[in-house]
């Protein structure tokens, strides 16, 4: 009797699902759109066969191709952007010669000059005395102790010093005056210049001329220059 009973309950349970279900069936999924307007699907490298690999590769090629041609100066229009100096020549004259020499490579050719201050020597010396006569107890005082070559300024800006000296190297003049200074006197040290002009020859090369690489320390052996001329390039001023 229990096992009937147990039977006929679950036989009615199972009834009950089925009608369950067959009332309410589940809400079909409704399938999302694979793309949105006008955007191209996603498809894996992995995915993609070797011809669409092989037309992707062809097509960037192209495009680095002509991002390079359109980055990258022609020969032509580089050479217009360099321009070079060629210097220092320490004669006008000489700049001339050398002017004449690149006439035919080159164009809007111009002469340019600057000037430096190069060390002839130092001078030692003791200040100017504000007098004549105090100048000249001050060197009787130097020749008391054995010092024969200076000379009293006569005239000008140092008038009434003492020159104890011109000296090319500034070692020896430092020496100079460690031995005035040891007889109890106050030498000074003085830098003397000589003005020098300096001439250069700026210029661009000229359409017709070589590549703008001939105009090197190569080149410039070629040609009778003075040995302290060189040449530079640098970009055109607009």
């Amino acid at each position: 009797m229990f096992w009937r009973t147990t039977a006929a309950l679950l036989l009615t349970l199972n009834a009950a699902a089925l009608g369950y279900g067959y009332l309410h069936p589940e809400p079909s999924a409704t399938p999302r759109a694979k793309t949105e307007l006008n955007i191209a699907g996603l498809t894996l490298l992995s995915e993609r066969d070797d011809a669409q690999m092989a037309i992707i590769a062809t097509e960037n090629a192209a495009q680095t191709g002509v991002a390079a041609q359109n980055s990258t100066p022609t020969p032509g229009e580089e050479a217009a952007s360099r321009c070079y100096k060629l210097g220092a020549f320490l004669e006008e004259s000489a700049a001339q010669n050398a002017l004449a020499s690149i006439q035919a490579l080159a164009e809007r050719v111009q002469i340019k000059q600057d000037n430096i201050r190069e060390t002839r020597g130092y001078w030692v010396y003791l200040a100017s005395e504000t007098s004549r006569e105090i100048a000249l107890k001050t060197a009787r005082q130097l020749s008391a102790a054995n010092i024969r070559d200076y000379y009293v300024v006569t005239a000008g800006q140092n008038e009434n010093a003492i020159s104890l000296g011109m000296f090319k190297d500034a070692i020896n003049a430092e020496r100079r005056i460690s031995q005035i200074a040891g007889l109890g006197f106050f030498p000074k040290r003085a830098e003397r210049f000589n003005e020098k002009t300096r001439y250069f020859i700026e210029f661009s090369p000229s359409k017709s001329a070589a590549i703008p690489a001939q105009f090197d320390a190569k080149w410039l052996r070629t040609l009778n220059f003075p040995r302290e001329v060189s040449v530079v390039d640098f970009r055109c001023k607009s």
